[in-house]
Order: structure tokens, then C-alpha cells, then sequence
């Protein structure tokens, strides 16, 4: 669970462009394509930075039998717009820089950053017109109620027979496996959901080998304080009763 060679790889890559782009603005050469090297590298120094910094987090957390999750029950725990915004809004900046400064780097690199500066802008875009974040997930007494924005679905406590967390691309995912996959079917909202569920359970079992998958991150949570929340009221039906709804319109 902590990082792994490749992470401090690509973080030593990273430093080490951002150096080489300080020599050449300390010489005096190619001032342009030192500042390229020091805005793109050390955009990727930070990013990696971070997942280092993330995943010692979640070695420290696994290995502490004592953490006690911080999961709100009984509360709707919406996706993270504001993690989509930043990004969709580093691609633009990265895209005005890249193409203002790049320019002698060919037609190609300034193509690239427009592509780059479109995709931001389509994130953006997607955002403000609702079509992402609209994911959400519920603790209550009797299930966990999952959401991708278009139906939603109870997960019985007592039908989730296992829990784990593994990493994806630098991205924690929780899996669940359940004893009664039609269950989760058959209790899709609204009812002519049930097709969608259906679908949403094969394409987990044929991508993680598992019947649910929650991603921590997308929801601004963290992986093991969500992993020991589901497998706590999953093994402990007295530790259930704090999970009470809340009017949220109150």
C-alpha cells in the first residue's frame, strides 16, 4: 500500500528535468524551454509528490489497528466537484502557458496544448452543466446506498461478504463483494433502473473482481477511513444504530 519504485521514479524523473530546466535559466540558454521544463516537470514533481505523500499516509493508517473511521452515517456524501474544477482548471492554465511559450517548439506542441486546454474546458464545461459529481454514497442502519447520479442502490450490511482496498493507476478503490448480487437489482431506484445496476455489477466483476466498487478519492474521502467504516458496520450490527438518517432539508 505504500509507494513503490515506479512513484519515486517518476518523482526523481521529475526533479531531475526541473534542475536541468534551472541550469539552463541560470546559464542564460533556451529561457523558453527552461520555463516549459520547470512548469511541466514541476507540476509532475507536485502530483507525484503527493501520491508518495498519500500512499505513506494509508501504510501508516493500515498498519494502526486504532484508526477509527470518520465516516458520517445518516448524511448524503457527494462527489468532490471541486477536485474536478481544479483539475479542468490546471489544464487550461497549462494549455495558455504551454502554447504562449512553446511556440518555437513547433505547430505540433502548440496543437497539443490547444487539445490539452479543450479537455480542461470540457471538465469545466461538464461540471457547470451538472453531468459530473453527481455520484453519492449513504451509511444508514440497514444498507450502504450507493449512487452514480442516475439511480442509486442499497447494499444490505449483512450481504457484504468481503471488503478491501486496492490501488488502480495511482487511485484507491474499495471493493465489495456481496452474497446476493440480485438483491442489489432488484432493489435499484427507480425501479426501471434495475438493467443499469445489472450492468454496472458485470463491468465491476470483469474489471476488479469485485460486485461494487466506491472510489475514495472522487468523493473526497479517505480510502482506509472508508474501507474501516464499511467493513466495521458490515461486521458489527450494534455499531449500526449511529448511523441514523438525517433531514438533510432541516
Amino acid at each position: 500500500m505504500g509507494p513503490t519504485v515506479r512513484d519515486w521514479a517518476l518523482l526523481a524523473v521529475s526533479l531531475a528535468f526541473v534542475a536541468a530546466g534551472l541550469l539552463l535559466l541560470f546559464v542564460g540558454r533556451e529561457p523558453r524551454l527552461a520555463l516549459l521544463c520547470l512548469l511541466f516537470f514541476g507540476a509532475c514533481a507536485v502530483v507525484f509528490v503527493g501520491v508518495i505523500a498519500r500512499k505513506r499516509r494509508a501504510a501508516r493508517q493500515a498498519a494502526d489497528p486504532r484508526l477509527v473511521p470518520e465516516i458520517p452515517g445518516g448524511r448524503m456524501i457527494r462527489a468532490d466537484r471541486g477536485r474536478i474544477v481544479r483539475s479542468g482548471a490546471g489544464l487550461v492554465g497549462a494549455a495558455i502557458v504551454g502554447a504562449a511559450l512553446g511556440g518555437e517548439l513547433g505547430t505540433a506542441f502548440v496543437v497539443l496544448c490547444g487539445l490539452l486546454g479543450l479537455l480542461g474546458l470540457g471538465a469545466l464545461a461538464a461540471v457547470g452543466l451538472g453531468y459530473t459529481g453527481r455520484t453519492w454514497l449513504r451509511l444508514e442502519p440497514a444498507a450502504l446506498w450507493v449512487s452514480d447520479g442516475r439511480c442509486a442502490h442499497p447494499i444490505a450490511w449483512d450481504n457484504i461478504c468481503t471488503v478491501d482496498l486496492i490501488e488502480t493507476d495511482a487511485q484507491p478503490i474499495v471493493r465489495i463483494r456481496v452474497a446476493d448480487a440480485q438483491a442489489l437489482v432488484a432493489a435499484a431506484e427507480p425501479r426501471r433502473a434495475a438493467g443499469r445496476v445489472a450492468r454496472s455489477i458485470g463491468g465491476c466483476r470483469g474489471l476488479y473482481d469485485a460486485d461494487v466498487v466506491l472510489l475514495p478519492r472522487a468523493l473526497g474521502l479517505d480510502g482506509q477511513a472508508l474501507l474501516r467504516a464499511v467493513a466495521r458496520y458490515a461486521g458489527d450490527p450494534a455499531a449500526r444504530a449511529g448511523l441514523a438518517v438525517v433531514d438533510e432539508m432541516s
